[in-house]
């Protein structure tokens, strides 16, 4: 599941940067690397903008057939499927393949040298590291959550309030050791 968060999403963009550069694979001047990370951020927005649209277009396809909330996901990844919309590990593909674009795309980049695979070796290896912890956050939000019935509004709520709880607690946590 790609549990794409819009706080990470400079975090990610700065880490890929940082790698390509450090391991040569691109060439980024030190005045355009802002540039750069933005270039990268805005294919991951673009990807959440429309993951929102779906998320939104389910909730309402719900409500439109009365439907329990229990049935959201299959809503959802019918939608997706739809607008031809990756979702899950074909979101992550799909997201890594956009970023490589980006870079290749971006006026603030000098010269890639890695290879394709090389690239997206880096690609995914940031996305990973950021997804895995949001992985363990969703599984441990989702056990709590368990007898809430999920795409409800008081699911949601709580859902969002529960993980930016975990979240900020394994940001200190980071920075504590």
């Amino acid at each position: 599941m790609l549990n794409l968060y819009r706080k990470v999403i400079p975090k990610i963009s700065h880490d890929v940067v940082r790698f390509l550069r450090s391991r040569e694979y691109a060439e980024i001047e030190d005045t355009q690397v802002i540039e750069a990370e933005l270039d990268l951020s805005t294919v991951m927005v673009d990807y959440m903008n429309k993951e929102d649209r779906i998320n939104q277009e389910a909730k309402a396809g719900l409500a439109r057939r009365h439907l329990s909330p229990d049935r959201y996901i299959m809503v959802k990844r019918s939608i997706a499927e739809v607008r031809e919309f990756p979702l899950a590990t074909d979101g992550i593909t799909f997201v890594t393949d956009q970023v490589l674009e980006a870079l290749f795309d971006s006026g603030n980049v000098e010269e890639i040298y890695g290879s394709d695979d090389e690239l997206k070796e880096v690609v995914a290896e940031v996305l990973t590291k950021h997804l895995d912890l949001d992985e363990e956050i969703d599984r441990n939000v989702r056990a709590a959550l368990r007898n809430v019935p999920e795409g409800s509004s008081a699911f949601e709520a709580e859902y969002q309030r529960r993980a930016r709880d975990l979240k900020r607690r394994a940001e200190r946590a980071k920075h504590d050791s």
